[in-house]
């Protein structure tokens, strides 16, 4: 298991590579070699290989052999992207014939922001279609698996639900791929959504902070920061936070937005949790089936071991704030919550 201080060198190393690693033309290397081998492995494991090349391909860095492992991954993910950009069209297709527009959100829609193709590797897709035409787009979709490609249908935005559904809609923004039309959330909605999903995930996914970091840049003096910061207190709270996380952590550049000061004032235990998290397994805390731990006595402390929530995710699953207030009363209650649904179930589960 990493102890706390090596997760933390760690993540800053895996830092100090994804500095920049979205522009066209990254900063020039200047990190030490040290622990090379195991950072690159690191970013390997999270998908931002082809970032890390982008980093060092013009430094001395790049006849490493972990390097050159970093290289492949790149080329990999630029033959993928141009796979998965055709059968994205397959299933924006299959809605538009069934009567339903969809949003597409993350994935493709953040990877446009990136100079290359291999930059921003994506899995899936997420759908965001109105409530209303939920169902006739759930339809088309059953059965149809597009292979190496997950599609995640949501009703609504649910991380925009402080954003009007018809408004949302009414920014969106079409985009080209191929010969195929995407419909896309507005610059404004779609910077909102990516920071409230990084910090409500606990921000364990570093590709997801470079996205932050790109949006943020790519934001020009038509970017309408009062409609983007519109909303409840939290989530607003939320941008703030993944927006000075971009800033402190990778570099991205903010003076030309209106939360330049805020940016540049987190909580003190923010930044250093979330290069804690980056240094472990790529996992989602909350993913391992503790029901079925009670069959297997030996697992159960393990179990909770791994499920224990990070101070981030604890803050939006319970609506507090993000301030220097120590977060272990977050993480109980995020926990209570938890342990109740657990109970909740528990009778059904048990006897399955």
């Amino acid at each position: 298991m990493v102890n706390s201080r090596s997760a933390l060198v760690q993540g800053r190393r895996m830092a100090a590579v994804l500095s920049g690693s979205w522009r066209p033309i990254p900063p020039e290397v200047d990190f030490e070699p040290a622990g090379w081998d195991g950072t690159a492995t690191r970013l390997l494991e999270t998908g931002a290989g082809g970032l890390g090349w982008w980093r060092v391909r013009g430094s001395a860095l790049r006849k490493r052999s972990a390097s050159q492992k970093l290289h492949e991954a790149f080329r990999l993910h630029a033959i993928e992207a141009c796979v998965r950009e055709h059968r994205l069209a397959l299933i924006l297709e299959r809605c538009r014939a069934a009567g339903a527009e969809p949003l597409v959100a993350k994935g493709w829609a953040v990877a446009r922001l990136y100079p290359e193709v291999g930059l921003r590797p994506y899995g899936d897709v997420d759908l965001f279609v109105r409530p209303e035409q939920h169902a006739v787009a759930a339809t088309a979709l059953a059965g149809f698996r597009p292979r190496e490609l997950t599609v995640d249908l949501h009703k609504g935005c649910p991380d925009l639900a402080d954003h009007p559904v018809s408004e949302v809609w009414a920014r969106s923004e079409l985009c080209t791929c191929g010969v195929s039309r995407v419909r896309t959330a507005g610059r404004e909605d779609s910077l909102r959504h990516l920071c409230v999903h990084l910090l409500r995930h606990g921000a364990w996914h570093p590709l997801w902070l470079v996205d932050v970091a790109a949006a943020v840049e790519s934001a020009d003096a038509t970017f309408d920061w009062e409609y983007c910061l519109a909303g409840t207190r939290q989530r607003t709270h939320a941008v703030v936070c993944a927006v000075g996380l971009a800033h402190q952590l990778l570099g991205a550049r903010v003076d030309h937005t209106p939360l330049a000061d805020r940016a540049r004032c987190l909580p003190r235990w923010l930044a250093p949790s979330v290069l804690r998290q980056w240094a472990l397994r790529c996992e989602r805390l909350t993913d391992l089936p503790t029901v079925d731990a009670l069959h297997q006595p030996l697992t159960i402390l393990p179990a909770l071991r791994r499920r224990w929530p990070n101070p981030i995710e604890s803050t939006m699953s319970v609506g507090g704030p993000f301030n220097n207030v120590p977060r272990l009363p977050f993480q109980l209650a995020d926990c209570l919550v938890r342990t109740g649904g657990f109970l909740f179930r528990l009778p059904n589960a048990w006897l399955s």
